[in-house]
């Protein structure tokens, strides 16, 4: 059995980089075809191919904006799939549609 008196002290020092990783998730990533939906609400289809997605920092919340291959710049809420494009494009044309009929229902019933 060892038995060790020991004198003085240890001193400990060191420095260290604090680093922060922030995750946003985003729905669309880079190289997605996407649609512009209020184009889509006008019954038409404009397809956008995501170039970049960028983070932009807005009122206390981190939000992405996506770049297309023109550079143009576009919000999360401006974009849809392609279903969703196709159903809204639809929905427009049937509305316009069924108002054109009324429209010549009533005309021809107004004629002699």
């Amino acid at each position: 059995m060892y038995s060790y008196l020991s004198s003085g002290s240890i001193n400990i020092a060191g420095c260290s980089r604090i680093g922060k990783d922030i995750f946003v998730l985003y729905k669309w990533g880079e190289r997605s075809v996407v649609y512009f939906k209020p184009k889509a609400m006008k019954g038409i289809i404009e397809k956008i191919a995501v170039k970049r997605v960028v983070i932009n920092y807005i009122e206390g919340k981190f939000r992405p904006i996506y770049v297309d291959t023109l550079n143009s710049l576009y919000n999360e809420e401006e974009l849809i799939g392609g279903y969703e494009a196709n159903l809204l494009a639809q929905k427009y044309i049937d509305n316009e549609r069924f108002k054109i009929a009324e429209n010549l229902r009533i005309c021809g019933s107004n004629t002699i």
